[in-house]
């Protein structure tokens, strides 16, 4: 993956430079939590880091599903579990490898909202 617009690093952490070879220039990436992300480094190639207060806003929630679900916005997802398979989960987490997300479904399929349906890419152990 190259030359993309937004990172949002919901991680952060020790590694959190690791996006910057996949931001384009002037590209922008958004830190939930501290992280290293060599800012010198990323001055030089115009990466800016916008922050904000962070709060729940339901219209905004209901517009990204809608994006998702239209396909404009990606969700970067590895595995998709039951919430009676948390321990799979956890044994996919531990041999690393991800290629996006884990994510626990609480609502059996076919009883949940739109934003979830988005999540169907791959199930289970894999």
């Amino acid at each position: 993956m190259r030359d993309v617009d937004h990172v949002v690093d919901t991680v952060g952490g020790p590694h959190g430079y690791r996006f910057l070879p996949v931001v384009k220039p002037g590209g922008t990436i958004s830190p939930v939590f501290l992280g290293e992300y060599h800012r010198d480094e990323a001055a030089a190639r115009g990466i800016t880091f916008p922050s904000g207060q962070v709060h729940s806003d339901g219209a905004q929630m209901a517009a990204l599903a809608g994006l998702i679900d239209s396909g404009l916005v990606r969700v970067g997802l590895d595995s998709v579990f039951p919430l009676a398979e948390a321990a799979a989960a956890h044994r996919r987490a531990e041999r690393g490898h991800l290629q996006g997300k884990i994510v626990l479904r609480v609502v059996p399929p076919g009883e949940s909202a739109a934003a979830t349906a988005a999540m169907s890419g791959s199930y289970g152990d894999g």
